[in-house]
Formats: C-alpha cells, sequence, structure tokens
C-alpha cells in the first residue's frame, strides 16, 4: 500500500480530534508530519513512544546546565518530545495497533519525566546561586509534580477496581466558566510554564526570581492537586476546555 500524506492524516486523526487540538494546540499541529515520517520508516508505535521517551530524558538532562543556551536546546527537546508522544498514538492508529501497553508506557514515561525536570531545574539554580535553599526545595516540587500525575492516574486505577460501580463514559465534564478558568490556569502553571521560566531566570540571572518562581509553582500546583482531588474524590467530575 502507498502511503500518502493524506492517508496517514485521515487513519491517524483521533475521533476527538478537535478536543486534542484544544488541549495540544501546537503539537498537534506538528505531530501529524513526524508521524508521516516515523510510519514511512515502518517504525511501530513502541518504537515512537521509546524515542519519545529518550527525547524527553535528554532535554530533562539538559536542563541541569547553567547555560542559558543549552536550557533553550533542552526546552527544545522537551517540546519535541511532546510532540513524539502525540505522534505514537497516531502511529498506532493508522497501524490499528493501539495497545494497553503503549498507553501504560505512556503513563508512566510522564511519572518520571515530569518530576525529573522540576529536579534538574532545582539542581541548575543551586549551581548558579550557590544557595541551598534551591536544594530544599527540590524535593518538595518533585513531590508535587508527581502528585498532579498521580492524583489523576490513581483516579482511573479505582475505577478499573470498581468496573460495577462507574463506567468512565459517565464522568462529567464541567463546562462552566469557572472550569474554564482552572483550565487555563493548570496551564500556565503547568511543567511547560516552568521550565520556559527557567529560560528566562538563567539569562537574567535572578536569584529571587528563581527562588519565587518555584514557590509559586509549587503553591499552585499542590492548590490544583487539590481541587482536582476534589473533584475527582466527590463530584465524579473532571474539567474541560470546551
Amino acid at each position: 500500500m502507498k502511503i500518502t500524506f493524506d492517508s496517514v492524516l485521515e487513519k491517524s486523526r483521533k475521533k476527538n480530534f478537535k478536543a486534542s487540538n484544544n488541549l495540544h494546540w501546537f503539537s498537534s499541529k506538528l505531530s501529524i508530519y513526524f508521524s508521516y515520517i516515523f510510519i514511512k520508516l515502518r517504525l511501530s508505535a513502541d518504537q515512537v513512544t521509546i524515542i519519545f521517551f529518550i527525547t524527553g530524558l535528554i532535554g530533562s538532562f539538559l536542563y541541569m546546565s547553567t547555560s542559558p543556551i543549552i536550557t533553550f536546546l533542552g526546552y527544545l527537546f522537551f517540546r519535541l518530545h511532546i510532540i513524539f508522544d502525540l505522534s505514537d498514538g497516531e502511529v498506532a492508529r493508522f497501524n490499528n495497533s493501539s495497545s494497553i501497553r503503549g498507553s501504560y508506557w505512556d503513563s508512566m514515561i510522564h511519572s518520571l519525566l515530569n518530576p525529573l525536570y522540576a529536579l534538574f531545574i532545582c539542581i541548575s539554580y543551586y549551581k548558579i546561586f550557590h544557595n541551598n535553599i534551591f536544594l530544599i526545595i527540590a524535593p518538595f516540587i518533585t513531590l508535587i509534580f508527581s502528585l498532579t500525575l498521580a492524583v489523576k492516574h490513581n483516579y482511573y486505577k479505582a475505577l478499573f477496581n470498581n468496573k460495577g460501580t462507574q463506567n468512565p463514559k459517565n464522568i462529567k465534564l464541567y463546562k462552566s466558566f469557572f472550569s474554564r478558568l482552572i483550565y487555563v490556569f493548570s496551564e500556565i502553571i503547568s511543567l511547560e510554564g516552568l521550565v520556559l521560566t527557567s529560560i528566562f531566570i538563567k539569562i537574567f540571572g535572578i536569584e529571587d526570581y528563581a527562588l519565587y518562581s518555584l514557590v509559586l509553582f509549587s503553591v499552585f500546583n499542590l492548590l490544583l492537586v487539590f481541587v482536582k482531588f476534589y473533584l475527582f474524590s466527590y463530584t465524579n467530575s473532571i474539567y474541560t476546555k470546551s
């Protein structure tokens, strides 16, 4: 079968691709081009997932650098790993090879990489400013970014363990103004916000900004964890942008 870009676009697109575009508005516009290349190279979805992991891992280690240029390179790897994260699903859909293993690997990779980025940013600040406070903050912000993933993943584990009491399709999606506000807020204080802020802090070298940014990201993400925990626990709901 001849593989064309149009055929890849048609077979790889999610049924809810508009919602995905809203969530990953930048990456979703580029992922299909990489998916086309991966499919032409006959790579499997699992192989693309490994590329996604290695790319993200390289980016996280680059964030330990004190150099703004190397940190910016780390950000490019960070963006690429998000794009490849979408590509592995597109390759799987094209090849009709979607699997529980692929979804599991995806969750495990994020559970490892997200805390690593936060940890290595703290280490880089310590190397720049020689202030032990950044080493003290490091385990706390690492734990908080782990919780931001755990609060969601553990809910779906609970759904799986209680199949008879709740159908995942019945989960409510908040579409109020307040829920949209939470969505926008969560995007601003997400890991991407932290890695972007790190570039500017390393350019200008202002220690107070580095400290304040870590504290703010820690506090706001912890607050978001509590909001999600409440929604999942008592309203069987999650928020959505659309």
